[in-house]
């Protein structure tokens, strides 16, 4: 999952607008929330 998240990264900041320091946090927080998204979809 590493290699996704430095690609996710590496993809926002390729244009410049978005500064990695702001877009690492991002990333992050989309990977965990859609992981929980996905575990809790079990449970139902």
């Amino acid at each position: 999952m590493t290699g996704l998240l430095t690609f996710a990264v590496t993809s926002l900041t390729a244009t410049g607008q978005i500064p990695q320091a702001i877009a690492t946090p991002v990333v992050i927080y989309l990977a965990k929330k859609g992981v929980k998204t996905w575990c809790d979809s079990n449970n139902q």
